[in-house]
């Protein structure tokens, strides 16, 4: 490679040791945070992403499917996002918005007794009586703006490179023009990687947050 040009990548299996060598006309940097470590494999700048943190909300139990934000003024008071337990068969609500912006500065037993009063506020007619709470900490990862929270998805081009980060889950489908657009004039060729592949470790799928969680709490 020279700099902002990748011409090959050499992928090796991590169990059988089988070796295949691509050559890509444009490679998307896709990683979200981990597009930091990405950067600096290829020997690109690593200055152009920043990170904010968050403290996110989890509550699961017999929850209606809501997906939505209870907007106010210029914020979002809490945007709830549903994902299913299967180890107990519920519901669960990830709470964030200024919940989790408020979060940061919270321990785990101050922001779950505030997303709750933030929830009762905003949806008084729910019922949260039996509800399991718990916490965890994440980091956005966008392209560097001062630390500002950006207002669009966003994307780098250097060579045949091509980093992005959508910002928010709703500015994904914006992101992924914006890349068809740097990839309009590829041509791709035509290759079967089926049989090369068929015998290799498959990656393995990073459990979600109330997956991982072992400590949840009643706060009736």
């Amino acid at each position: 490679r020279t700099t902002s040009h990748v011409s090959a990548i050499c992928l090796t299996d991590s169990t059988g040791g089988g070796r295949i060598r691509l050559c890509p006309q444009g490679i998307v940097l896709a990683a979200g945070s981990g597009n930091d470590a990405l950067r600096q494999k290829i020997g690109l700048a690593t200055n152009v992403m920043q990170r904010r943190p968050l403290h996110m909300a989890m509550v699961r139990g017999q929850l209606p499917a809501l997906n939505g934000h209870c907007i106010e003024g210029a914020k979002t008071r809490v945007s709830i996002t549903t994902g299913h337990d299967k180890k107990t068969n519920n519901m669960v609500w990830q709470v964030g918005g200024q919940v989790a912006e408020d979060g940061v500065a919270m321990d785990r037993c101050e922001l779950i007794a505030h997303a709750k009063s933030e929830l009762e506020a905003s949806m008084p007619a729910m019922n949260l009586a039996g509800a399991q709470w718990a916490t965890y900490r994440v980091n956005r990862a966008e392209a560097s703006s001062g630390e500002r929270r950006p207002n669009n998805a966003q994307i780098i081009q250097e060579g045949n490179i091509i980093t992005v980060w959508p910002t928010k889950l709703a500015l994904v489908p914006r992101l992924t023009e914006m890349v068809q657009s740097k990839l309009a004039g590829l041509v791709p060729t035509a290759s079967r990687f089926e049989d090369v592949l068929s015998n290799w470790a498959r990656p393995r799928i990073a459990p979600l947050p109330w997956e991982s969680e072992t400590e949840w709490i009643c706060v009736d």
